[in-house]
């Protein structure tokens, strides 16, 4: 989303029996504001969550280089 001060990314998960919704801002979108937001989830729901269903952005996903579980040797 596009504001005054620069562009923001909303993230958003809805339970789909309760219809439960959680919402967070963040100026920067990756693997580690995707983290931080699930770890939220987690502590903001009271209930486990069991399935999560992502449109598999690139903050969700593996990259095609980590596909066999390994990181490339440094």
């Amino acid at each position: 989303m596009q504001t005054a001060e620069g562009k923001l990314y909303l993230s958003v998960a809805i339970d789909r029996t309760s219809k439960f919704a959680f919402v967070q801002v963040v100026r920067k979108t990756g693997r580690t504001s995707a983290s931080a937001f699930l770890s939220a989830l987690i502590e903001a729901v009271p209930y486990k969550i069991h399935t999560v269903l992502t449109d598999n952005g690139i903050p969700f996903t593996v990259p095609p280089r980590y596909a066999d579980g390994q990181p490339p040797a440094t």
